[in-house]
C-alpha cells in the first residue's frame, strides 16, 4: 500500500548521503523513507520541545504565536530543545528568549504527543513533537511591564486567571493547564 508523504517528509527527495532518489520501504512494519542505493532511512521522528506552566497570583503566563504554526494562537512558553542540549537548560532559554523571564527552579510534571497540522487543525498532520511540560518558579515579582518579547516568535506574554483562558489556545496546553494549575 502506497502512502502519501508528510508535509515534513515532502522536503526530502533525493538521499542526503549518497544522493539518489528516496522511496518508501517497509521497515518494522511501517512504511520509511529511505535511500535506493544506501542505507539511509528518514524516519521522520518527534522533535523534542520544552514548555513551561509558570503560575503567578493563581494565574498561568502564556505567550501568543506569531509565525507559520498555530499563528495567533496562545500557548505555554518554551520550544524546541536544540541538538546536544539538555532539556532543562532549552526550557530556561526558551522562557527567556519569549517572555524576558529567568527561571529559577523546574519540575518535570508531564510529557505528550503534539502532532501539528500547520493546513488547519482538522487537516492530515505534518509532523510530531514530544512536549516535555515543567512546572517553573521564579523569585521575581512578574508584572504585564516585566514582559518582554525577546524573539519574533511571540506577539505578546500575558498572565490568565483559570477562569479566563483565551479561546485559542494550541496543542494541549489548555489541558495542561487545567490538570495541574489547582494542583500547584
Amino acid at each position: 500500500m502506497k502512502r502519501k508523504k508528510q508535509t515534513a517528509e515532502l522536503q526530502y527527495q533525493f538521499c542526503p548521503t549518497c544522493k539518489s532518489r528516496l522511496q518508501f520501504k517497509i521497515i518494522e512494519n511501517r512504511q520509511v523513507l529511505g535511500c535506493t542505493k544506501c542505507p539511509f532511512l528518514f524516519w521522520n521522528n518527534p522533535l523534542p520541545v520544552a514548555s513551561a506552566l509558570i503560575v503567578q497570583n493563581q494565574s498561568v503566563l502564556l505567550i501568543k504565536r506569531k509565525g507559520e504554526v498555530y499563528n495567533g494562537y496562545w500557548a505555554l512558553p518554551g520550544g524546541i530543545i536544540n541538538y546536544l542540549e539538555e532539556p532543562e537548560l532549552a526550557l530556561k532559554r526558551e522562557v527567556f528568549e519569549e517572555t524576558g523571564i529567568l527561571v529559577d527552579t523546574i519540575k518535570l510534571i508531564d510529557a505528550y504527543l503534539i502532532v501539528y497540522s500547520p493546513n488547519g487543525l482538522e487537516s492530515s498532520p505534518s509532523h510530531t513533537s514530544i512536549d516535555i511540560i515543567y512546572n517553573c518558579a521564579t523569585t521575581a515579582n512578574i508584572t504585564h511591564d516585566s514582559l518582554s518579547k525577546v524573539c519574533s516568535e511571540v506577539e505578546e506574554a500575558k498572565f490568565f486567571s483559570i477562569d479566563k483562558l483565551p479561546k485559542l489556545i494550541a496543542f494541549k496546553h489548555r489541558e495542561i493547564i487545567k490538570k495541574y494549575l489547582p494542583n500547584i
